[in-house]
């Protein structure tokens, strides 16, 4: 999911540059595909479609990156980045003040201190939606 999140991201910066001719077109049927797709309510999905998957802190936070993105251009409703905010929190925010990166795939109980894997991409998310002054 993050990988989709990322083209929709880029992409968007080529077309705000001026640097694609077909603004827009692209854009919005990943968009369309993006968020129909790779969301099961707020909870972004790893894989299109698919319910399962390994749940992974990068996916969220891009996830909520994505929202935020979308919700500046009306793509989705306007408390939905909030949404996604809220189960990025509840489900990786832990008690010492730090986004941990779960490894759920290879022991249900662990969670892992990963900057670069977590606090980075939450932190990304975080200040686009600060920026945006969604709650």
């Amino acid at each position: 999911g993050y990988h989709t999140a990322y083209s929709l991201l880029g992409l968007d910066a080529v077309c705000v540059r001026g640097l694609a001719d077909d603004r827009g077109v692209a854009l919005e049927k990943g968009a369309r595909f993006y968020f129909d797709r790779m969301f099961d309510g707020e909870v972004p999905r790893f894989y299109a479609g698919h319910p399962g998957g390994p749940k992974d802190v990068n996916n969220v936070a891009t996830a909520l990156r994505a929202a935020v993105w979308a919700a500046k251009r009306g793509s989705v409703a306007p408390g939905f980045p909030a949404r996604v905010f809220g189960y990025l929190r509840r489900r990786y925010w832990n008690r010492q003040g730090y986004f941990m990166a779960g490894a759920e795939r290879l022991r249900p109980t662990a969670r892992l201190d990963y900057p670069r894997w977590a606090g980075a991409p939450a932190l990304d998310a975080l200040t686009a939606l600060a920026a945006e002054g969604a709650p």
